[in-house]
């Protein structure tokens, strides 16, 4: 009950001394029935009429109390934290650093959200000290990330801090990155290049991979035998990482690294796919995903070769269908060059609304994605590995991981080095007699069809309502350590979630993948979103807009 009347009473005290129109705004601000537009435009309001009085300290009070109400949807608490910061004065600033690390996870959530609006020293400083010893580990990620934003004085010396003490691990490669940040280019990144190669081969995932995306990014061709040892690792990521060194550094050297790369991972794969475009853009040859063409044509030609001049702007894709002796399957279009993939799919409310023009038109979204669904489903390779996220306001998940075997099919969980044919490649296995391939291709076919039809099932009973929580949806497909490729379905701008900022979670996305190096394509329904493109264009994926 208190938490109800808590922003009743604020809104009360307020308006003893607001006029006809401030009482207006406060009653639409306040009250949840009211439209979101109105809303947002009544905060705007009131902050524009509290900047001419000289009273944004106390509206600022008041619109906090409306935020943290746990009734109050995302899209207005992004409002309301827009709004004060556009208040901005000594009073508001105190108010909010008083106000960081205090409440409940959500509540802090939303300070450090506000607080990234900022750039005041009180605020940082605060963030600074409460921030990073956060409870949540999604606060003191947000934390770390505004630090480096604000590049706020002693922000290198917490980072080390937190190093040092060996605790927090999970925030360990994120901190690795912001301090390759602030040092790259300049007088301490001599030292910190030396601790980098360190952390490149261990064995914390994300450590090892912030340290060789670091180092990526530097294009120093002396470690190239680092790198090289490590396209050898099981872990995706990491070869898409050493990849990524290879091309960068330009050289004779990693080129040839690249094609022994190639005949290392299978053909059909996300990995063989971006070797075989690293090769077309070093070399302006076409070999497709021939890795013994390119080998003998490597052998041939290696000590007369010359590099390719680089390309200006978007890096060249290679050309679609390559694969040989490989079916090229599409979703909505985007062609699925991966063998573990998630479909992230919106079944929010406006979804129910109709397809305009074309062969689906007067067909109702919700319709349409089911229908492209269970084409894909039906047309991935075999051996496959993939997952089916839909969101609403909430988020939910077909499968815990790709890999899993859903409940009846003989357990929850496969151990994923134990399937053939694993998706990314990268496996050195020993050749199998064609009694044994003949073996394991029907044993594959056999959980290949149980899959689909559970996967169908899944599908068939999706309906869509509520509201359209994008960042969550993301995050947990992000959370899964063997996905390579993302395919993103949405018809509506985020509203619900932790972030509903198009630009913030175009920010959170890039932060995740310095590392994950997922490639992210997107599918936009009725309205063409510029938050889609960007996710699109971040990650190298491609973006499709459907009226």
């Amino acid at each position: 009950m208190s938490r109800l009347l808590f922003p009743l009473l604020a809104l009360f005290a307020l308006a003893v001394f607001a006029s006809a129109d401030e009482k207006s705004d406060w009653d639409i601000l306040g009250r949840k029935s009211a439209p979101p537009v109105q809303r947002k435009q009544a905060a705007k309001s009131l902050v524009d009429a509290a900047r001419k009085a000289g009273t944004c300290e106390k509206v600022a009070n008041g619109m906090i109390a409306i935020a943290l109400d746990s009734e109050t949807y995302p899209e207005i608490k992004v409002a309301i934290s827009e709004a004060i910061v556009a208040c901005d004065c000594d009073g508001v600033r105190k108010l909010i650093a008083k106000k960081i690390g205090k409440g409940r996870a959500e509540d802090r959530t939303w300070y450090l959200q506000t607080a990234s609006g900022f750039a005041a020293p009180e605020i940082d400083k605060m963030v600074l000290e409460k921030g990073l010893t956060d409870d949540k580990l999604e606060n003191r990620a947000d934390a770390a990330a505004i630090l480096v934003q604000h590049k706020v004085p002693g922000t290198r010396e917490a980072f080390e801090a937190i190093l040092r003490a060996g605790k927090d691990t999970q925030l360990f490669g994120g901190i690795i990155t912001h301090i390759s940040t602030l040092t790259q280019g300049g007088a301490d990144w001599s030292e910190w290049e030396t601790r980098l190669v360190g952390y490149a081969t261990d064995k914390n995932d994300d450590v090892r991979r912030a340290a060789l995306a670091a180092l990526a990014q530097d294009k120093n061709p002396a470690h190239i035998e680092l790198f090289k040892a490590q396209a050898a690792s099981a872990d995706w990521s990491t070869r898409a990482l050493v990849l990524e060194y290879l091309e960068n550094i330009r050289t004779k050297d990693g080129l040839g690294a690249i094609v022994a790369q190639l005949a290392n991972e299978p053909r059909g794969t996300r990995m063989n796919a971006e070797c075989v475009s690293a090769l077309m853009r070093l070399s302006g040859m076409n070999f497709a995903d021939r890795a013994e063409d390119w080998a003998g044509w490597w052998q041939k030609n290696e000590a007369a070769f010359e590099l390719s001049k680089p390309t200006v702007g978007p890096r060249t894709p290679r050309p679609k269908g390559y694969e040989s002796g490989t079916k090229v399957v599409q979703f909505y279009g985007i062609e699925v060059e991966s063998k573990r993939v998630c479909f992230i799919i919106d079944i929010s409310g406006s979804m129910r609304e109709k397809m305009k023009g074309g062969e689906d038109d007067g067909l109702e979204r919700i319709d349409v994605a089911k229908r492209e669904l269970g084409k894909i489903i039906d047309a991935l390779q075999p051996g496959t590995l993939f997952n089916i996220v839909t969101f609403n306001s909430d988020v939910e998940a077909w499968l815990d991981q790709v890999g899993d075997v859903p409940v009846g099919l003989g357990g929850k969980k496969a151990e994923l080095d134990k399937r053939s044919n694993p998706s990314t490649g990268g496996t050195n296995a020993p050749e199998k007699d064609e009694k044994q391939r003949q073996k394991d291709a029907e044993a594959q076919k056999k959980l290949d069809d149980l899959l689909r039809a559970k996967a169908h099932k899944y599908v068939d009973k999706l309906e869509a309502e509520g509201g359209t929580n994008i960042h969550d949806a993301l995050e947990r497909a992000f959370k899964d350590e063997h996905l390579d490729t993302i395919f993103l379905l949405t018809d509506g701008e985020p509203s619900f979630g932790r972030e509903v900022d198009p630009v913030r979670i175009r920010e959170a996305v890039q932060r995740w993948n310095v590392t994950r190096k997922i490639k992210l394509s997107t599918i936009s329904i009725g309205k063409d979103f510029d938050l889609l493109k960007w996710l699109a264009e971040d990650s190298g994926g491609e973006n499709r807009y459907f009226p």
